[in-house]
């Protein structure tokens, strides 16, 4: 196999690999989004620990947001060369 074909199956690979990563982000962040609402629903019913449940709803989003901008970079960076 020679050197070209090996460049071009890695960025073929780097382009699959940034579409997987922004498509959990997009889970991710839609994912956040539901269990902060089920959180907000259970403390107006007054169920106990709906409070963590909301944490955890938006300590999801953050992390997706962390993600995201990772992956923006990276993929902004790959594109120089």
């Amino acid at each position: 196999m020679g050197l070209h074909k090996f460049g071009h199956k890695l960025k073929k690979a780097s382009h699959f690999g940034n579409k997987a990563a922004k498509r959990v982000t997009k889970i991710g962040m839609k994912a956040g989004k539901t269990v902060e609402q089920v959180g907000k629903v259970g403390e107006e019913l007054g169920v106990p620990g709906s409070e963590e449940v909301v944490m955890a709803g938006r300590k999801t989003q953050q992390v997706s947001k962390k993600v995201e901008r990772v992956r923006s970079k990276a993929a902004k960076a790959s594109r120089k060369f």
